[in-house]
């Protein structure tokens, strides 16, 4: 009976490390995916000199869907995605949603500029969230298997 304990215990502890480490994947992901949104806005801007609408319809569902957009929906403005997107940093929902707000209010290269801007700022804060969070990582992994293996003691 202790074995089948100790098993279950080995087995919760696992998962619970596994439920926080693809948490903590996805807000990596996401704010990754925020950076790439704005590269490819700026690119199109760039090169086809597309307006915002068009970008939107354009841009790839499986970005939209990685920026915490819901892929049943396709908002039709900048404002509207900021809106949509379930963005766990703050201060990178309060980036894009300056971004959003200001975007397709001017001529090609002051767009162009504030993509730029933006996607500066968002990498520069994906960069100091990855390695917040990979210190996370490490101790959701050192917590969790130390409770469980002090919890597989008390029961031997």
């Amino acid at each position: 009976m202790k074995l089948i304990g100790i098993v279950l215990l080995l087995f919760s502890g696992g998962g619970c490390c596994l439920i926080v480490i693809s948490e903590l994947d996805r807000r990596i992901k996401n704010l990754r995916a925020l950076c790439e949104l704005l590269r490819v806005t700026g690119r199109m801007v760039d090169s086809f000199s597309m307006s915002a609408r068009d970008i939107l319809k354009r841009l790839p569902d499986e970005l939209v869907r990685d920026c915490g957009c819901s892929a049943d929906v396709r908002p039709e403005s900048f404002p509207e995605l900021a809106c949509a997107c379930e963005i766990s940093d703050d201060e990178a929902k309060r980036v894009f949603g300056e971004f959003a707000y200001a975007f397709g209010k001017s001529y090609r290269q002051e767009q162009v500029r504030q993509c730029e801007y933006y996607l500066d700022r968002m990498c520069e804060r994906e960069s100091e969230v990855t390695q917040k969070l990979h210190v996370q990582k490490k101790l959701a992994v050192a917590l969790s298997l130390s409770a469980t293996l002090a919890l597989v003691m008390l029961l031997i």
